[in-house]
């Protein structure tokens, strides 16, 4: 097994069933092991065929950030399917096998211990609910508590999105237009969005993280 290692991954984040915990950030530190076959990519120096660690972290870091998850569990939960999940259409990405994900609260004790937890899941764990909404989109759950959740959305093309008040959105791959503007990937919307648009052949995929969508 080859692996793709992020290693001290640090920004803060509102999570914690503490009432202090849900009213500031409070520092996170993560691990994250990606299980990727890295033959070809080695061989061939395509960057498709491999993993793009700065748009992995981005992405942890948004689902995280934007979640106010109550327990690192669920939000852990949540990043395994995201990175476990099929490439979208448009992400240029090797497909991940496996995934070791160490979540760590190093403040919240004191000083008196580090507490945290350790997930390892396999792609064939990442079982996603799927949906459709009206407009040619299909919405993949990746984590939904009552309070908080998280989803890969997949707009056809041609169609657009309306997202939901609460959601906040990040583009995994392709290129909407959004407010008339054109949103590369990598690009972060804040909630209460306008309509997501895709022009182009193939499908757009977002990253939604915010309250639950309706069923």
């Amino acid at each position: 097994m080859d692996w793709i290692v992020l290693q001290d991954l640090r920004f803060d984040a509102i999570v914690g069933v503490l009432p202090s915990e849900q009213a500031a950030a409070q520092p996170l530190e993560l691990e994250v092991k990606l299980g990727v076959d890295l033959d070809e990519a080695g061989g061939t120096g395509d960057l498709s065929k491999s993993v793009d660690y700065a748009s992995i972290a981005h992405q942890v870091r948004f689902l995280a950030q934007q979640g106010r998850w109550r327990l690192i569990e669920s939000l852990g939960t949540a990043i395994c399917r995201l990175l476990l999940a099929p490439p979208g259409e448009q992400e240029g990405r090797a497909p991940i096998t496996r995934v070791e994900l160490r979540i760590r609260k190093p403040t919240i004790l004191g000083g008196l211990a580090v507490p945290g937890i350790t997930l390892r899941r396999t792609r064939e764990w990442c079982k996603l609910v799927k949906s459709k909404a009206p407009s040619r989109t299909t919405i993949e759950r990746l984590e939904a508590t009552p309070l908080s959740a998280a989803y890969r959305v997949h707009i056809e093309a041609g169609t657009a999105w309306q997202p939901p008040p609460g959601v906040a959105l990040f583009v995994i791959a392709g290129r909407p237009r959004h407010d008339g503007q054109t949103l590369a990937p990598g690009a972060e919307v804040a909630r209460a969005a306008g309509a997501f648009e895709n022009h182009q052949k193939h499908d757009v995929t977002l990253l939604a993280v915010g309250s639950p969508l309706p069923a």
